[in-house]
């Protein structure tokens, strides 16, 4: 069975309008994650295709968001160390070479 929904999730608005037709034309709606009340501005053709058509469809975040956030959390605080030597931020101002990065803080009752 073809897909019947694109997802475009690397912005709120359509920036690609040629994808977006293309989307249009084979008969596909394109599914963005908009959080309710998120201001969207669609360019001019953009909101063409999807006048009176359901072109576009923006899904409620927040359900998908808490079905995985136990995990997610649990996910973190398991790997805790390994994620701070990785992704941990340096001091404000210009990187040096060897400068320490500054140590995140650990969440409460680790």
């Amino acid at each position: 069975m073809p897909l019947q929904t694109g997802l475009d999730s690397s912005y709120v608005r359509l920036r690609d309008e040629s994808w977006a037709k293309a989307a249009a034309l084979n008969g596909r709606n394109v599914a963005r994650v908009v959080p309710p009340g998120f201001p969207v501005q669609d360019r001019e053709v953009v909101g063409e295709l999807n006048q009176d058509s359901g072109f576009l469809v923006d899904p409620d975040p927040r359900p998908a968001a808490e079905a995985v956030a136990s995990a997610f959390f649990t996910a973190v605080q398991n790997n805790a160390d390994a994620l701070r030597a990785r992704f941990a931020v340096r001091d404000a101002g210009s990187p040096r070479a060897g400068s320490r990065p500054r140590a995140l803080p650990r969440p409460a009752g680790t």
